[in-house]
């Protein structure tokens, strides 16, 4: 599954979200995804599609990223919240 979330493209990730956003919201919400690098919106998309409640080792071990980098993911994932 982790498999191929990592293969589909990151930009994705909006594709559910932009009906729940307002114009300045979605304005907001673009500048910060285009901040992230690939990796991190990989690690974005892994977690908007998260149903199996992934902890933050699962996706270090089924990503194949450095744990620092599933960090700074997280890190910039909480300015969207």
């Amino acid at each position: 599954m982790i498999e191929n979330l990592l293969n589909r493209d990151p930009s994705l990730i909006l594709e559910n979200t932009e009906t729940f956003l307002t114009d300045n919201m979605q304005q907001e919400f673009n500048l910060i995804i285009n901040q992230l690098s690939t990796r991190e919106k990989k690690i974005l998309m892994i977690l908007a599609n998260n149903e199996t409640s992934l902890s933050t080792s699962d996706i270090f071990k089924q990503s194949s990223l450095s744990l620092n980098e599933v960090i700074n993911g997280l890190e910039k994932l909480a300015l969207l919240n």
